[in-house]
């Protein structure tokens, strides 16, 4: 579905959402969109990139938003963008309409001192606090699952969750690392000599505060994945030393209870043994296994076994 608005009184807006063959036909007709961009808008597994698309005079920009999907594997997806000096076409998925939420929010700020390439920034600042919610989002499931290892109450369910966590934290950090450098390369662009007199003021600033917000982000999804890794290696830890001491235990119990089996399994075979033919011979037999335990408990203790 396309939609379309001025965002500025020099900047016109397409959205396409969900692209579809009629849309396609209106794009390639009306604005020259190639087939080459169309496979960008539609690749859901596109890194961010960026592109400069002579024909158009417009620049394809690929950067990667956090979406509604409730998949781990897709957590961020790519949105793509057209971008010139009087138009921006914007391709989403139902996963990351959303994004269309904060041009519209350009609209109604009317903004006069912005190019085209300053919208795109805004943009990125916007999409940044998307990524802070969620790495606070994710960093609240973790605190749960830290507080019952405090605990020691870890379950096949916890040890699941943080194995999803872990997995969410690399997709998410892969989002992060592309946005960021396709940022720079953005900030190193726009402060060329050949774009002087083609962004404003507002622009430098508005790319500026994109790139920082970035990379605060890049370094709290970093610190996000440390501490997850050191929790899980605690679990690992946690549960090696459960699953020894369940070693240590049966071990005693192991050779305790083979005592009284050696005994009986002697005094039960068919042969002449010490005071066998006696009425208290099974007295005898006890001691016997008391002593064998004594001895075996004595020998744990002193090599600190127990």
């Amino acid at each position: 579905m396309i939609t379309k608005y001025k965002l500025t009184n020099s900047i016109d807006f397409i959205s396409v959402n969900e692209i579809s063959d009629s849309d396609i036909n209106e794009l390639t007709n009306n604005y020259n969109i190639t087939n080459e961009i169309i496979e960008y808008a539609t690749d859901m597994k596109e890194r961010p990139r960026t592109e400069y698309i002579e024909s158009l005079d417009s620049w394809l920009i690929v950067f990667h938003v956090i979406s509604n999907s409730s998949r781990i594997n897709k957590v961020a997806l790519p949105v793509t963008m057209v971008l010139s000096d009087k138009q921006i076409i914007l391709f989403t998925t139902d996963k990351t309409l959303y994004i269309e939420q904060y041009f519209n929010e350009i609209r109604k700020n009317n903004y006069t001192d912005v190019t085209s390439w300053g919208i795109y920034f805004q943009i990125g600042d916007e999409v940044s606090e998307d990524f802070v919610d969620k790495i606070e989002e994710i960093s609240d499931k973790r605190t749960i699952i830290q507080r019952r290892l405090a605990k020691r109450k870890i379950r096949d369910k916890e040890i699941l969750q943080l194995s999803m966590i872990q997995e969410e934290i690399s997709y998410l950090l892969t989002a992060v690392n592309g946005n960021f450098l396709l940022l720079k390369e953005a900030q190193l662009f726009v402060k060329s000599s050949d774009m002087e007199n083609k962004v404003t003021k507002q622009d430098i600033e508005l790319i500026n505060n994109a790139v920082i917000e970035f990379e605060q982000i890049q370094k709290m999804t970093e610190l996000l994945g440390d501490i997850t890794d050191k929790l899980s290696n605690s679990f690992n830890n946690l549960l090696n030393n459960q699953t020894n001491a369940t070693m240590k235990v049966l071990t005693i119990y192991s050779l305790i209870l083979s005592i009284p089996t050696i005994v009986s399994g002697f005094y039960g075979m068919n042969t002449f043994l010490p005071f066998a033919d006696k009425s208290w011979s099974w007295i005898f037999s006890l001691g016997l296994v008391f002593i064998g335990v004594g001895i075996i408990l004595i020998d744990l203790k002193r090599r600190h076994f127990m």
